[in-house]
């Protein structure tokens, strides 16, 4: 089978990291079945998708033509316990039981640098709970770092908006984050659904060397023209101050749970020595042009 006659099935299709995994696989000759249930307007060719919903037939006829899954979907909005696993872990295992009944050759999910053993975050656990339905289908769930580059989406795109304010809040505590270029985490999923054997088990795509939250958010300041100025916050203030908001409906820029992401990180990396196998490099965050 030729490259040009790949076709890939992509999960969350019309989120930050979905559409851009769309692109990357485009742009290598793949052909993309994006899978979503977004209202707005996407490219290619879309078949509708609702992680919280049954398969419907045609998402698995979607399944039977594609040679590699990528599930990226994942509901952030929820935020209580049984709600976040009843749609995204189960959901999970819906879509993972309609692609081996399609067949479909190869599965790679995104999980997170959240998802360890002892978590106290939901998404960490939730994230978890997904990796073990992964492996139980013969799957590959990636771990990506705190994902950066021009113009990114999701946490880093976030961080980047505060640097805007004229003084700018910072969680105080934590031992630094992991991160992964954009560019270098794009490469990787490639790699990964473009194996011949895709092996199952849970890879990190981030680079070894952690990076603090008040030197990202410099850097992020600098190449939009800006200095920053600091003001260190105790992150249970920030914690609960978050959590109360949730709980009055409020709609936030951040999730409370996010902040135990922040603060209490992984404790290692794993698979280093797969990542190598199919030549894949990650740049640190000082290194990379894009961060």
């Amino acid at each position: 089978m030729t490259s040009h006659s790949r076709v890939a099935a992509v999960t969350g299709a019309s989120g930050y990291l979905g559409s851009r995994i769309c692109q990357a696989l485009e742009s290598r000759g793949w052909r993309v079945i994006r899978l979503t249930g977004s209202q707005a307007p996407v490219p290619g060719q879309v078949v509708h998708y609702e992680l919280a919903e049954p398969v419907t037939a045609q998402a698995g006829e979607a399944l039977r033509s594609a040679d590699a899954l990528i599930h990226t979907a994942y509901n952030l909005s929820l935020t209580g316990a049984d709600d976040i696993w009843q749609v995204n872990v189960e959901g999970t295992r819906r879509l993972l039981e309609a692609a081996r009944k399609a067949g479909t050759a190869k599965v790679v999910v995104l999980s997170s640098m959240s998802a360890f053993a002892g978590t106290s975050q939901l998404y960490g656990r939730a994230k978890l709970g997904i990796e073990a339905i992964t492996v139980e289908f013969g799957g590959c769930a990636v771990r990506p770092g705190l994902v950066y580059g021009k113009g990114a989406g999701g946490m880093a795109g976030s961080l980047r908006k505060l640097t805007a304010l004229p003084v700018v809040p910072v969680i105080a505590g934590g031992a630094g984050i992991y991160t992964v270029g954009e560019e270098d985490l794009m490469e990787a999923i490639v790699a990964l659904a473009s194996v011949e054997d895709l092996e199952a088990g849970t890879i990190s795509l981030a680079h070894p060397d952690k990076v603090t939250l008040v030197d990202m958010m410099n850097v992020f300041a600098a190449q939009d023209g800006r200095r920053c100025r600091f003001m260190p916050v105790p992150w249970k203030l920030v914690y609960w101050s978050l959590r109360a908001g949730e709980r009055m409906g409020l709609h936030l820029p951040f999730r409370a749970d996010s902040v135990l992401g922040l603060v209490y990180t992984a404790p290692h990396l794993v698979g280093k020595e797969r990542l190598a196998r199919i030549g894949v490099a990650l740049r640190a965050f000082a290194e990379d042009p894009a961060s």
